[in-house]
């Protein structure tokens, strides 16, 4: 979890997204870190250097998106032609790999966390927030690139939040910490109007 969200009995660490301007050129496989894919494929041993090769990669950040490279192999379980393949994990630079496509960092999507926990942000609102900083943005040297639709950021945050190892500091002194039934704010984290179903019945329909 991001450093404002952890509790004193969390182990896993938290890495501060590094800076773009020493990113390095290339993203490279680890010594000892075995590719993984987006399917969930991970190869079981380290891929011999033939087997790696380097495509194009673009990494988004709070203020900009710059372009690089990173080191792959090829997933032995998706069809050639989806072009999917195994990369590494990035997490110690404070990245996430999505898909070895897109690399998007901590602190963007823990800043999106932040922003909806304490003033209900939804996603459409966030994405225009952002995608405006990119226009006014003079980091950087690719400025040409934009940020994610609003539909890739959130399928790409909840990817990110379920690595997360987010532990509990409260609980229900009647239901103790899992209750069976939960009432939350729908708002925030919700999907869009057009995704509406008619045959919806939410829980509170009487």
């Amino acid at each position: 979890p991001p450093l404002w969200a952890r509790l004193p009995s969390d182990t896993v660490p938290t890495h501060r997204t590094v800076s773009f301007s020493v990113l390095p050129p290339v993203l490279l496989l680890g010594d000892a870190e075995l590719p993984h894919c987006r399917c969930g494929w991970t190869m079981t041993t380290q891929p011999e250097r033939q087997q790696i090769q380097e495509i194009d990669c673009i990494v988004y950040g709070l203020q900009n998106a710059v372009r690089r490279r990173i080191q792959v192999v090829s997933c032995a379980v998706c069809p050639p032609r989806f072009g999917n393949y195994a990369g590494p994990d990035l997490g110690t630079l404070g990245l996430y790999n999505y898909n070895n496509k897109r690399v998007i960092a901590h602190s963007l999507l823990n800043d999106y966390s932040n922003n909806f926990t304490k003033i209900a942000t939804p996603f459409n609102g966030y994405v225009e927030v952002v995608s405006r900083r990119y226009t006014e943005s003079e980091e950087g040297d690719d400025h040409d690139l934009t940020f994610l639709s609003p539909d890739d950021f959130r399928t790409i945050w909840f990817g990110f939040e379920r690595l997360q190892h987010n532990d509990i500091a409260f609980e229900c002194i009647t239901c103790g910490s899992n209750p069976r039934v939960i009432i939350a704010d729908g708002i925030s984290a919700g999907f869009d109007i057009k995704q509406l179903q008619a045959t919806l019945r939410p829980p509170t329909l009487v």
